[in-house]
């Protein structure tokens, strides 16, 4: 896990998996409902390892730590969710990379629409 700053001057967290050699090339991972639970960190190294380690994995904590396995929670975390937060963290992620980056992004069902 990592931390990175946000656009709106507070901390954003992730989950980051290193390229084996340094590069510009990122994927960014966001998470769906439920938060960035296990599921969606064993995606982010199943991703890692289907590309080789030649890309830095950072699967998006958009929910700042909240995670659940309950439909209501989750409904309300995601209901909750402000978008200027999100954009926020989204904003910070794309400056921790750099502006030489070349950024690929996916998600679930939820992250699905942020990606």
């Amino acid at each position: 896990m990592i931390q990175f700053d946000a656009a709106d001057g507070k901390k954003a967290n992730a989950y980051m998996i290193k390229a084996s050699s340094p590069t510009n090339k990122y994927v960014f991972v966001i998470h769906e409902w439920w938060g960035l639970n296990d599921y969606i960190k064993q995606n982010a190294d199943k991703l890692y390892a289907d590309l080789g380690g030649k890309v830095n994995i950072i699967a998006l904590d958009l929910y700042d730590g909240k995670v659940t396995s309950n439909r209501d929670s989750a409904a309300a975390y995601m209901g909750a969710a402000s978008a200027t937060r999100i954009a926020s963290i989204l904003n910070g992620a794309f400056t921790f990379a750099g502006n030489k980056a070349e950024i690929v992004s996916m998600g679930w069902c939820f992250g699905g629409g942020w990606a």
